[in-house]
């Protein structure tokens, strides 16, 4: 990528929009649950579905009977006549799973499990993910899914607790997502929206022979809700799935170019006045982020020896500049890595044994920021990250009960080298055994019953190691946080036509990795003593007909069990960033073609800094979506999708900046927003159509 600035774009200046008044909202939310059918209609009889494999632990296992917590998404249902502009249109509902859509393309959306990664400043902090098998979580921690288009989602698992047996660094749970096609298709959509939003996207998959190929192509860009707030964003993904001996070869490379201004946060009061604004140091000084990504994957899995086997390498280059009100940041990464998993089974024992190996190298330069444009060099510096992990898992059955015991042990290296002066200006290995034992028992027919203790080892990533509050290179007091947690709960389901889930969780976690903003908007860490993670998660889903309804309620407490700041004890406080209490429903129909969904949020107020001086307000949100009865023309199925979102045009901050300085903790989250499209699916070689989104 280009080291040269790019050239500054004025702001436009947007109009506010329009306010349903409240009680169209009440009486909105009151007809809600009329959308599902009365108690005295028969639900279809019971259809008998394939079970549900969840892939995301060494061993497979059937959802049913997964020892742990765990959703699985269907991206393509979640993601039908949706806007495509932030990953909380398709993971929100997952219960202890926070997405908080900051409306900042310069930042990504913030994504937490039950508390771990809400602590991210950009990026995705504290969790382990994975796309098509590729890991996007680097060899530090740090995870950037820049490169993954929301929209193109097919299949989300999602871990809700502490994974780093299964995943490693930055384990607090894990995201395993699938974007590949399974089938061939043809599909195009336009999308557009106020605030000069537009979307376009086109993808094809197409069978050859034993193969399957697909490629994919979208673009975004929008004006932004605030000042300050433009962005443009292109994806590009390609995808092969061949027969290679006994087994398949798999490619999945994906590609992401963008250029995005930050209007950063603001204060209550600024808030108030006007959620539209931008913060006035921001615009000065030009902030916001250009960069582009491209991650490959070569995969084979196979039979061999009587197991299967899986065997993979990743490789990934990353640039970006990244004008903050303080530096300007221009970063180049290089990272590599490799998978080894073989499976095997002998009567009631399944074993699975692995090994992970990465390597990460960012080339770090930061330039005084001087207006927008690049002053002095204040930091010129070599970061590398080289990582290893073996890992194994067994399970064994016993009548209706299945144990389960699993084990991973990581070692991280960091090294930091000032190019000025070739000197090493810290180092540091850290490791750690992260152990799990879980257990799950067939209750009855349609009940299954689980607990588990499990382990997570978390280490600061490359970039918290390099911005030291005393000035310098090398941050080297800070330590990894280290989670013990246990979980227990219970699954059930009756065929298509209910579903459940019920969780109580508990979690200690040892030098907590908590950030605070210097008075340049520049983010450093500094650990606390222990924190604690608790909560309960439910669930459900029913089906009748036609008609789905859909609810979940989390409540997620975590605090702070011994932190001293600047002298004060802040024991008993709410971990900033963390929402309390959140509930979502979902009322959606499929009649005559005609596709509807109303979803409704409750978010209750959540901490903003360690003192618990100030809060987010709680507030409700409704979004509709639907989809108009596809045609057929020549071969093709056009459907014109519509939605709302916000429907009250609800005034709240979507997301928070935690311990932000100068009290800007609120980031705005639109106004009523209303937008088109028309989606045209059409037959793939081999397949059929496929309509929907």
């Amino acid at each position: 990528m280009s080291r040269g600035r790019r050239p500054a774009r004025a702001a436009p200046a947007l109009p506010q929009p329009a306010a349903l008044p409240r009680a169209a909202c009440a009486a909105l939310l009151a007809l809600a649950p009329l959308a599902a059918p009365s108690p005295a209609q028969t639900p279809d009889s019971v259809i008998p579905l394939p079970p549900v494999l969840v892939v995301s632990f060494p061993l497979p296992t059937e959802l049913a009977g997964a020892p742990a917590a765990v959703s699985v998404i269907d991206g393509r249902a979640a993601a039908r006549a949706a806007a495509g502009t932030g990953f909380r249109e398709v993971l929100a509902s997952t219960p202890g799973l926070q997405a908080d859509d900051r409306h900042n393309d310069a930042l990504d959306d913030r994504l937490s499990i039950r508390g771990f990664g809400a602590r991210a400043q950009f990026g995705v902090r504290g969790l382990a993910v994975l796309v098509d098998g590729v890991p996007a979580t680097m060899p530090d921690g740090q995870t950037a899914l820049s490169h993954l288009d929301p929209a193109a989602m097919r299949r989300v698992e999602v871990v809700r607790g502490p994974a780093s047996t299964f995943a490693g660094n930055a384990g607090g749970g894990a995201l395993r997502i699938e974007t590949a096609p399974d089938e061939p298709r043809l599909r195009a959509r336009v999308l557009a929206g106020p605030d000069g939003l537009l979307r376009l996207e086109a993808g094809a998959a197409r069978r050859v022979g034993g193969a399957l190929l697909a490629g994919r192509l979208s673009r975004r860009r929008t004006d932004g809700y605030r000042a300050w707030a433009d962005a443009d964003r292109t994806w590009a993904s390609a995808h092969a799935d061949v027969p290679v001996g006994d087994g398949r070869l798999r490619v999945d490379a994906h590609g992401v170019d963008y250029d995005a201004h930050n209007p950063g946060s603001l204060t209550d009061s600024a808030f108030r006045a006007d959620p539209r604004a931008a913060f006035s140091r921001n615009v000065e000084q030009r902030t916001g982020e250009t960069g582009s990504q491209a991650q490959a994957g070569l995969r084979w899995l196979g039979e061999v020896a009587g197991g299967d086997a899986e065997a993979g390498l990743w490789a990934l280059a990353r640039g970006i500049e990244n004008p903050i009100p303080s530096v300007i940041v221009d970063l180049e990464r290089r990272a590599w890595g490799a998978r080894l998993r073989y499976r095997g089974r002998s009567g009631s024992l399944a074993w699975a044994a692995g090994v992970d190996g990465a390597w990460q190298s960012d080339d770090r330069l930061n330039f005084a920021n001087e207006g927008g444009s690049a002053g002095d060099p204040v930091l010129d510096q070599r970061e590398r990250v080289t990582a290893f992990a073996p890992l194994a898992q067994a399970s064994v059955e016993a009548g209706r009960a299945r144990l389960s015991v699993a084990a991973r042990w990581d070692a991280v290296r960091f090294d930091v080298v000032d190019r000025a002066s070739g000197a090493t200006t810290g180092d540091r290995t850290l490791s750690a055994l992260s152990p799990a034992l879980g257990a799950v028992w067939r209750a009855g027919p349609h009940v299954h019953a689980f607990a588990n203790v499990s382990t997570a080892f978390e280490t600061p990533t490359a970039a918290e190691f390099a911005n030291d509050p005393q000035g310098g290179g090398f941050n080297g007091a800070l330590e990894p946080q280290r989670t013990v947690g246990l979980e227990a709960g219970a699954r059930g389901a009756h065929g298509a036509a209910f579903r459940w889930e019920a969780v109580a969780h508990h979690a200690r976690v040892r030098d907590a990795l908590v950030p605070f903003e210097g008075d340049e908007g520049r983010t450093f860490f500094r650990n606390a003593g222990r924190t604690r993670h608790a909560g309960v998660e439910i669930g459900t889903a029913i089906s009748w007909s036609a008609v789905t309804a859909s609810a979940s309620y989390a409540w997620t407490r975590v605090d702070f069990r011994r932190f001293l700041s600047d002298g004060i004890d802040l024991r008993g406080k709410a971990v900033p960033g963390v929402t309390p209490h959140s509930v979502d429903a979902a009322f959606a129909t499929v009649r005559a073609g005609v596709f509807a969904e109303l979803g409704v949020r409750y978010r209750s107020r959540t901490a903003t800094d360690d003192a618990n001086t100030s809060y987010r307000s709680a507030y409700v949100v409704a979004d509709l979506r639907a989809e108009a009865p596809p045609l057929r023309l020549a071969g093709a199925s056009l459907a014109l999708q519509m939605g709302v979102r916000n429907l009250t045009g609800e005034r709240y901050a979507g997301s928070i900046v935690p311990n932000a300085f100068g009290a800007r903790y609120f980031e705005p989250a639109p106004g009523r927003l209303l937008y088109v499209g028309l989606d045209v699916t059409g037959r793939g070689a081999g397949g059929r159509a496929d309509g929907g989104g």
